[in-house]
């Protein structure tokens, strides 16, 4: 018969484990495998920025570490728009890594606004392969009067796994309900769309679609980035406001 391993601290909670040929002293629990790990082949800049904890004092060295790399893969003109389009520098950013099928992609957030009100708040998302060449782009903009003057929480969720529909990004307004007479712009593939919100006369404990669903969903495809939400027929007309008579 087997040699029975006798896990005392387990049997007091209830469990019995009998491993056969080993000594309990030996069983160590295996470490789950850390969701943003970073495969063999990936460059060793791109590396860095996904180990990299950008806070107030190391987000430079973030955006310089990054512009290198653009520089490095022919991609600096893309980055140079970029940063012209950021206003006052961007104030947030981080690098997550995304498994794709068999395929690693990186996922670059970066964040900015306008420093006025009214004026914009702009999440932007650059997709990368594992050397660090680009891939695809695309931002998300609201009116900055909802994330700096309310409680509004602008960000950008990565998912952990593909949620049901396919998204493993969504861009979100959290902290208050996503209603009224605003809406948000969607820049990607060279185009832009704007998505009116309304459900002014809802409940106010109802939530919206936006609540629901989020303001952006994205599933990565092909190397390119894919909105799975909204869409066309997510377009609302903002109520025609009749002139003033003189």
């Amino acid at each position: 018969m087997g040699t029975r391993c006798r896990l005392t601290g387990l049997i007091q909670l209830g469990l019995l484990v009998f491993v056969p040929g080993c000594d309990s002293a030996r069983v160590q629990p295996q470490p789950n495998p850390p969701s943003n790990a970073v495969a063999m082949d990936i460059d060793p800049a791109l590396a860095k920025l996904l180990e990299l904890q950008v806070d107030d004092k190391t987000l430079v060295d973030f955006v310089n570490s990054l512009e290198a790399l653009a520089k490095k893969q022919d991609w600096e003109e893309v980055f140079a728009e970029r940063k012209k389009r950021s206003f006052f520098a961007w104030e947030e950013a981080r690098a997550v890594s995304i498994q794709t099928g068999q395929i690693q992609y990186v996922v670059v957030l970066l964040k900015s606004w306008t420093h006025t009100i009214p004026g914009d708040d702009t999440q932007l998302v650059i997709l990368l392969d594992n050397q660090g060449n680009f891939l695809d782009q695309l931002d998300c903009k609201i009116n900055a009067r909802l994330s700096r003057m309310h409680f509004g929480q602008f960000h950008t969720v990565i998912s952990t796994k593909p949620e049901p529909d396919g998204a493993q990004l969504v861009i979100r307004l959290d902290g208050e309900s996503v209603r009224g007479n605003f809406a948000h712009y969607i820049s990607h593939g060279g185009g832009q769309a704007g998505f009116y919100w309304g459900h002014d006369k809802l409940p106010e404990d109802q939530p919206t679609k936006w609540d629901r669903n989020g303001l952006c969903r994205i599933a990565i495809a092909d190397g390119k980035f894919r909105v799975l939400f909204p869409g066309e027929r997510d377009k609302e007309q903002p109520p025609i406001v009749p002139p003033l008579r003189p």
